[in-house]
């Protein structure tokens, strides 16, 4: 599985982007996704990426996004546990690896899945 440029949890998402837009944007914000039936405590990829294991897993961000909050690829990278890859791409923000390394884009991931293959 590989997984590109995830939040770690959908309460930092809104915290961060309050930080961002300014502290009058996180109460509407919550209160739009509570409306929606949505658990914003519920919604935590951090807690769920360890259960992926053994699956391989390929953990992908750019270390210029500004889409997810500072320190969600962190939390990702340390919860993954098992058989998971971490790759930081210098100069990349938010899912533009192709556009800022595409053939070492092209070559990680068909590198990553012929061994995942064929380990099986």
């Amino acid at each position: 599985m590989v997984i590109e440029s995830a939040f770690d949890s959908l309460d930092h998402v809104i915290r961060g982007k309050a930080g961002v837009l300014g502290p009058f944007t996180e109460i509407p914000a919550r209160w739009a996704i509570q409306r929606k039936g949505i658990d914003i405590n519920a919604m935590r990829p951090v807690d769920d990426v360890c259960r992926i294991s053994p699956r391989p897993v390929l953990l992908i961000y750019g270390d210029q996004d500004r889409t997810i909050p500072s320190g969600a690829q962190r939390a990702m990278f340390a919860a993954a546990c098992g058989s998971e890859e971490t790759w930081l791409v210098a100069g990349a923000g938010h899912q533009d690896f192709t556009e800022v390394v595409p053939d070492a884009y092209s070559f990680r991931l068909l590198d990553f899945f012929a061994r995942g293959l064929s380990a099986n």
